[in-house]
């Protein structure tokens, strides 16, 4: 949802109060904040008093603030020092303000941090929300707070939690209008808040890893086993240090190449592709960073972890999205000390892909380097402090890959992005000229047939030109390609892409590509440029994007195109891996593109394979037999004389008039080699007045192409190929064409090669 603008902003805000069903907890906050604005300075320094605005604060549940503030609590000389300071009167002016309250969290953050112990952040934040609700909110979450954040203003230059907290509450003024004196008009103000970050999180892309089951109050909520991230890729030189170090270079902004370059510096020993290995896990296992256009910014999540400089903001997601970090801590909980090589051997049966302990050993470094387990000297393994209160968050029982090989979880649904450009009013005539414009001559009837043949079915853009060698089916379908792409904006490369087909495909790796499974330590995905090509015209739905598929059957299409035959009927996203969210910038499913049409070209002969229904019954065919050497356009080039043009001419239509019953007649690609090779000639000062060269060439290009078994029709058109090479004064190719006739009738076959 886009609320940066205000008509959008008090859209969504009217929307949410019209169907809030909250009033419970908006009760309970306001006699909440009714209570402490009338609590005397006695009451305020008591112990009681700070157990209730610490532990049992209903402005937000506690979520991950599990952290311990008893050392404060206990404390009569802190309890003394923050009666007094909130009960200080505040500056008028908005600055004067926002000023005084962030150096009072700043002081409050110093005295209520144990030493070498955790911040309580969102603790923190509910009491100064319960201290000052006019200027803040029930988004005591801080990566919850910079969500909405972003979403009222954009990525821009940090905040601090509080000023966050000022814009926010400011921002809802002046949409909604100044809140009312009254503490139920403020507690509805500071719920509405939340509601609408609520409202905006149902509307992300991705499911999120928590949801709201009470007022304010997030649980975790995990990914099936089969959908999670295979494992957690290890760094090296201080795994935290470089999530922190990168995360805190790139907080205002910066471009890819400079990251890079950064990362470089940081960690010289790594090889270029570590570096890149090493942006991706940045990117997608611990997403702290994100790019929106050329440029690099921290996530929410990355936001909030500098902003506490511990690393708990990541904990949500790696429990909810990552194979075997639940487990392990569960498996610890449930077998204290045990040892950590049994450990890892109970990891491997999260996952029967990891036949060795590579994957197993990288994760519970990982839980190791977060302070979550702990490794004695003995290498029996415990949870810490911090470790058991996230495991007693996993409400959930862990489950192993292979529960969900045997019993898979629902098919997750993505929906392709409708049709944003208009078919049925293209400019046919239009496209007809395009696609003749610069030589070759496609008949109104051939445009025509393509053209409703791909644009007919509202998802299967699929046409297969079939036919003679050389009778302009490529240049057709990438001609039309670019002539369609005109009519909705100028024509870009990126929107045509052609894909020579080689033999031997057996499978869809060749196009969708593969994880590397001989790169065990860095985990690679291999990304052909059909893959690419695809995700570009599934995230540019208002453009149109052409495949041209060339020779697509000197492999079997219905293996290697599989994938996307399914997904073409069926309208379910195409599932490239199992490794998590995204992979090496590969993501797990790709939508099928409505704008996408595919061409496909096919010759019909000995080193080709037949069409299967499965191809047949979603393309819409097309036929190139019917060869008219009159529509050919270089009849008329100057470097051949006229007689020369002429009788190669005359004795091309007339083989051609022979060979087509038996489907062994030639395209304008033959014609154009014979004529070039005549020109060639003539350039060189060779006399092409007489017949040699064109004896020459065409005993060369036309004369290999005849093969076949014997029948009445074929030695009918072998008869007609003799008499017409003599007519012609070809007398070398005539005397071939007489031995393979004779072939045919002594042997029942006949081969150029023999």
């Amino acid at each position: 949802m886009k609320l940066q603008t205000e008509e959008n902003l008090r859209a969504v805000a009217n929307q949410v109060i019209a169907h809030r069903t909250d009033a419970p907890w908006r009760k309970r906050v306001a006699e909440f904040l009714s209570m402490i604005e009338s609590a005397p300075a006695d009451v305020r320094q008591s112990e009681d008093f700070h157990k209730l605005i610490w532990e049992d604060n209903p402005i937000s549940g506690l979520g991950m603030g599990t952290v311990h503030v008893e050392h404060a609590v206990g404390s009569p000389d802190f309890r003394s020092w923050f009666a007094k300071a909130v009960s200080e009167p505040l500056p008028d002016g908005q600055d004067e303000r926002l000023a005084h309250v962030e150096a009072l969290y700043s002081d409050l953050k110093k005295r209520v941090t144990a030493p070498g112990g955790r911040t309580p952040l969102v603790k923190m934040m509910r009491v100064m929300a319960a201290f000052f609700p006019r200027d803040f909110t029930t988004i005591c979450s801080n990566s919850a707070a910079i969500d909405f954040h972003r979403a009222l203003f954009g990525v821009g230059r940090r905040r601090t939690p509080v000023r966050r907290q000022f814009e926010i509450s400011q921002r809802l003024s002046q949409v909604l209008g100044p809140v009312e004196a009254s503490i139920e008009s403020i507690a509805d103000r500071m719920t509405l808040a939340w509601r609408i970050h609520d409202r905006v999180k149902e509307q992300a892309d991705e499911p999120a890893e928590m949801k709201e089951e009470t007022p304010g109050e997030l649980e975790l909520v995990p990914l099936p086993a089969a959908q999670r991230r295979k494992g957690l890729t290890s760094i090296g030189g201080g795994g935290i240090n470089a999530l922190l170090n990168a995360t805190n270079y790139v907080a205002d902004g910066v471009s890819k190449e400079e990251l890079i370059d950064h990362l470089r510096s940081e960690f010289p020993e790594y090889r270029e592709s570590s570096i890149k290995t090493l942006f991706n896990v940045l990117k997608n296992e611990f997403r702290v960073i994100e790019q929106k256009g050329d440029t690099i910014t921290p996530t929410a999540r990355g936001q909030s972890m500098l902003d506490s400089n511990e690393v708990e903001e990541l904990f949500p997601i790696l429990l909810t999205r990552v194979l075997g970090f639940d487990a392990a801590l569960v498996h610890v909980r449930d077998n204290p000390r045990i040892e950590y090589p049994t450990l890892l051997t109970f990891l491997r049966t999260i996952n029967p892909g990891w036949t060795t302990t590579f994957a197993p050993s990288s994760l519970v470094k990982w839980l190791v380097d977060f302070k979550l387990i702990e490794v004695d000297k003995e290498r029996r393994c415990q949870l810490t402090q911090l470790g058991e209160e996230w495991t007693s968050r996993v409400h959930w029982t862990p489950q192993p890959l292979q529960d969900f090989v045997l019993a898979p979880a629902p098919a997750i649904i993505v929906e392709a992005k409708p049709l944003a450009f208009d078919v049925k009013n293209s400019n046919l005539a239009g496209i007809i000229e395009a696609v003749n414009r610069g030589g070759l001559k496609f008949s109104e009837d051939q445009v025509r047939r393509l053209h409703l043949g791909l644009w007919s079915d509202a998802r299967r853009h699929f046409a297969v030109l079939a036919g003679l060698s050389g009778s302009g089916k490529t240049a057709l379908a990438t001609r039309y390609a670019h002539a369609f792409s005109d009519l909705f904006g100028p024509s870009l490369a990126s929107q045509v892409f052609v894909q020579a087909v080689e033999p031997g495909w057996h499978d869809s790796t060749p196009l969708f590509g593969y994880v590397n499974p001989l790169d065990k330590e860095r985990r690679t995905y291999i990304r052909p440029e059909f893959l690419d090509f695809m995700l570009r015209a599934s995230a540019n739905p208002d453009r149109p994007h052409f495949i041209v598929l060339d020779e697509m059957n000197l492999s079997h299409p219905e293996q290697y195109l599989s994938p996307l035959l399914s997904s073409m009927e069926s309208g379910e996203p195409i599932r490239l891996h199992n490794e998590g969210a995204a992979f090496d910038g590969a993501p797990p499913l790709i939508p099928y593109p409505l704008n996408l049409a595919i061409i496909g070209t096919v010759n019909m002969d000995e080193t080709t394979h037949g069409l299967s229904d499965k191809v047949l019954d979603r393309a819409f065919t097309m036929e190139f037999w019917d060869i008219d050497l009159n529509q050919y356009p270089g009849w008329n080039r100057d470097q051949l004389p006229d007689i020369v043009r002429d009788l190669a001419r005359k004795c091309l239509t007339d083989l051609m008039l022979h060979l087509a019953p038996v489907r062994l007649h030639f395209g304008w690609r033959t014609v154009d080699q014979v004529l070039s090779y005549l020109a060639q000639a003539n350039a060189s000062g060779f006399d092409v007045g007489s017949t040699t060269l064109l004896d020459e060439v065409v005993y060369a290009r036309l004369l290999p192409k005849l093969r076949g078994t014997e029948s009445e029709r074929m030695q009918r058109a072998m008869d007609g190929v003799i008499s017409a090479l003599k007519e012609h004064g070809l007398l070398k190719s005539a005397e071939k064409a007489t031995q393979l006739s004779a072939d045919l009738r002594q042997t029942g076959m006949m081969r150029f090669w023999a």
